[in-house]
C-alpha cells in the first residue's frame, strides 16, 4: 500500500472491483434464474426438490473438501511480494483441495444410501446424490483457483470463472441434456461435465495470466502457518453452512417432501439477490483492509468501511422493497406451486438486510486474525440455527425454517458489530444511515400502492423502475454526503 494512496482512490479501487464483480454476479444470477426456471418448468417441483437437496449436500461436502484453503489464499497471498513464497501457499492449497475433495467425494458416494433412507427414501435420489459427488473435486479446485485470482486483485479473472464461466457452461450443458430428452439424472451428468470443463479453463487462465505455480518446497513453518489458519476456517465454513443452509437439510429430514424443499430453495434463491451489493464491495475490501491494518492506518480503514457500509445498505434497502412487494409475481414465473414460498421470501429478506447492515465486520475480524473468535461466533449461531429450525419447522413448516435462519442472521451480525467496536474500536454507523432507510420506505410505499392497481411480472418490472426513481429522488432531497459528492466528482463524472 503506497503512502500516497488516498481514501477516494481506495474507494475507487474497491468500487471498480465491486462493479466488475457485481456485473458478473448479475450475469450469474440471471443465468442462475434461467437455470432454476428451466429445471422447475421441465422437471416440476418434486424432481426439482431432489436436485436442490442433493446440491445442498454437495455444498456441505465441498466445505470439508476445501479445508479452508480458499479463504487462506485471501489472507496470505496479498501480504507476500515474493513469488516463490506465494507459490508455496499455492502448492499447499492445491494439494489440500485435491486430496481432501477426493476423500470427501468417495465418502459421500458410500454414505448416499444413508442420506436417502432418512430423507426421500427412493432409489432415484440415491443415484442423483452419487453422481453429484463426482462434481466435488472439480468444484473444489476451481474455487481455489478463482480465489487465488481474487487474492492478487485480479477480480476480472475471479469473476469470469465463478460468475460467468461456471453458470454459463452449467446452463448450456444441462439445457442440452434436457432438450435431448434426459431427466434429472442426465441433468446431473451434464453438471459434472460442465465442472470438468470449468476446471480445465481455470487452470489454463492461471498458466497464461499469472506467475502462480504450485510449489512443493514446503518448510515446516509454511505447513504450520497454512494449516493453523485454514483448518479453523474450515470449521468456520462448516458453521457458516449451519446458520446459512442447514434449513434446507432439516426440511428434508423433518418434512421429507421434495416439493417443500424445491419451494424453499426458490424462495432462498430470490432472497439471495440482496447479497449482490454486499458481495460486490466485499471482493476487494478484505485485502485492502489487511494492507491498511498492516500499515497502521486504522482511522483510514474506519472511514472507508463507513462509506462502503452506507453504500451497501442503500442498494440493499431498495432491493428489499422491490423483491418484497413483488415476491408473489416473481415466484409465479417458476410455477404456481412456488407462490407458496412468498412468506419464506419476506422473512429471509429481513435476515439478508441485516447481513448488509453489518458490512465488512466479519472480514475485519478475519484480517485481524480473530479466527478463533470467528469460529466461536459461527458455531454458536450455527448450533442455535439447528435448534431453532427443529422447533420452528415442526411448528410452522417451511416458514419456520426461514424464521429460524433470519433470526440467526440478525443475532450473528449484531454480535459481529459489537465485537468489531469493542476489539478494534471501529464503528461505521451514523445518522446518515437513516437517509437510505427513509428513501427505501418512501419507495416501498409507492410500489405497494401501485401493486393494488395491477399485477403480474410486467407490473413488477414497471413498479420496480418507478420505485428506484422515487428512491433516488428522495435520497437526493435528503442530501448527498460530501464524501459521495467527492467520489462522484472525481471518479464517476470527472471534469474534462
Amino acid at each position: 500500500m503506497k503512502a500516497g494512496d488516498s481514501e477516494t482512490s481506495l474507494l475507487q479501487s474497491i468500487s471498480s472491483g465491486a462493479a466488475v464483480f457485481t456485473f458478473g454476479r448479475l450475469l450469474q444470477k440471471g443465468l442462475g434464474f434461467a437455470f432454476h426456471l428451466g429445471l422447475t418448468l421441465w422437471l416440476g417441483s418434486s424432481l426439482y426438490g431432489f436436485y436442490a437437496y442433493a446440491n445442498t449436500i454437495i455444498r456441505l461436502a465441498g466445505i470439508f473438501a476445501d479445508v479452508g484453503t480458499s479463504k487462506t489464499a485471501l489472507r496470505y497471498l496479498p501480504t507476500y511480494d515474493d513469488a516463490s513464497k506465494r507459490n508455496v501457499f499455492i502448492g499447499l492449497g492445491t494439494v489440500t483441495s485435491f486430496f481432501g475433495s477426493l476423500i470427501i467425494a468417495l465418502g459421500l458416494f458410500i454414505l448416499a444410501p444413508i442420506f436417502n433412507e432418512h430423507t426421500f427414501d427412493t432409489p432415484l435420489f440415491q443415484n442423483v446424490l452419487r453422481i453429484f459427488a463426482i462434481v466435488i473435486p472439480f468444484n473444489s479446485l476451481s474455487k481455489f483457483i478463482s480465489n487465488s485470482f481474487r487474492s492478487i486483485n485480479k477480480v476480472f479473472h475471479h469473476t469470469f470463472i465463478r460468475h460467468v464461466l461456471e453458470p454459463t457452461l452449467r446452463l448450456l450443458f444441462v439445457t442440452l441434456a434436457l432438450v435431448l430428452g434426459y431427466s434429472i439424472v442426465g441433468a446431473i451428468w451434464a453438471t459434472v461435465l460442465a465442472a470438468m470443463v470449468v476446471l480445465t479453463i481455470s487452470a489454463i487462465l492461471t498458466i497464461y495470466h499469472t506467475s502462480l505455480r504450485p510449489s512443493l518446497r514446503w518448510s515446516s513453518d509454511d505447513i504450520m502457518n497454512f494449516y493453523s489458519f485454514s483448518v479453523p476456517l474450515a470449521f468456520k465454513d462448516i458453521s457458516t453452512f449451519l446458520y446459512n443452509r442447514v434449513d434446507i437439510l432439516m426440511i428434508g429430514f423433518l418434512l421429507p417432501q421434495a416439493t417443500s424443499v424445491g419451494i424453499y430453495n426458490i424462495g432462498m434463491l430470490l432472497s439471495s439477490l440482496l447479497a449482490l451489493p454486499l458481495s460486490g464491495f466485499n471482493q476487494l475490501f478484505p485485502p485492502i483492509a489487511a494492507q491498511l491494518l498492516d500499515g497502521k492506518k486504522k482511522e483510514k480503514l474506519e472511514r472507508i468501511h463507513s462509506t462502503l457500509a452506507r453504500w451497501t445498505v442503500s442498494v440493499t434497502v431498495l432491493l428489499t422493497a422491490c423483491i418484497g412487494i413483488y415476491a408473489a409475481e416473481i415466484l409465479r414465473v417458476f410455477g404456481e406451486d412456488f407462490v407458496g414460498g412468498k412468506t419464506v421470501v419476506l422473512i429471509l429478506l429481513l435476515g439478508q438486510l441485516m447481513n448488509s447492515i453489518a458490512f465488512g465486520t466479519g472480514y475485519i475480524l478475519l484480517v485481524t486474525d480473530r479466527k478463533y473468535l470467528i469460529l466461536a461466533n459461527q458455531w454458536t449461531f450455527g448450533i442455535l440455527n439447528v435448534v431453532l429450525n427443529y422447533f420452528f419447522i415442526n411448528e410452522f413448516g417451511i416458514a419456520g425454517a426461514a424464521l429460524a435462519t433470519a433470526s440467526v442472521y440478525v443475532g450473528l451480525n449484531l454480535t459481529r458489530i459489537i465485537e468489531v467496536w469493542y476489539l478494534e474500536r471501529i464503528f461505521p454507523y451514523s445518522v446518515n444511515y437513516f437517509k437510505p432507510l427513509i428513501s427505501g420506505f418512501v419507495a416501498g410505499v409507492i410500489m405497494f400502492a401501485l401493486s393494488y392497481y395491477s399485477s403480474g411480472i410486467i407490473m413488477a418490472v414497471v413498479g420496480s423502475l418507478i420505485g428506484t426513481t422515487v428512491f433516488g429522488a428522495t435520497l437526493y432531497v435528503l442530501g448527498i454526503e460530501e464524501k459521495d459528492r467527492e467520489f462522484i466528482k472525481n471518479h464517476i463524472m470527472p471534469d474534462k
